[in-house]
C-alpha cells in the first residue's frame, strides 16, 4: 500500500505482550493510521517489541511506532 493511502490516526494498544504484538502488526500492515503506541507497565517488554515491529515493518515509514509506560505503582 502507498503511503499516500494511510489514513491519519493514532491508536493506543493496551498490553504489548502477544495480542498487543500482533494487533499492532495487523494495524501497520493495513495503514489503517499514522501512529501507534504501545502500553505497558512493562517498559522493557513495550520497548522490545517497539523495536521488533519496526524491524517488522521497514516499508511503513509514515507510521510512528513508540512504548509508552504505566507506571503500576499509582
Amino acid at each position: 500500500m502507498d503511503s499516500k493511502h494511510y489514513r491519519t490516526g493514532k491508536a493506543m494498544i493496551a498490553g504489548a505482550d502477544a495480542v498487543g504484538s500482533a494487533f499492532t502488526y495487523a494495524l501497520a500492515q493495513v495503514g489503517l493510521g499514522d501512529e501507534i503506541a504501545l502500553l505497558d507497565a512493562r517498559h522493557e517488554l513495550a520497548v522490545g517489541q517497539v523495536r521488533h515491529e519496526r524491524r517488522k515493518n521497514p516499508g511503513k515509514p509514515d507510521i510512528s511506532i513508540r512504548e509508552e509506560f504505566i507506571d503500576s505503582e499509582s
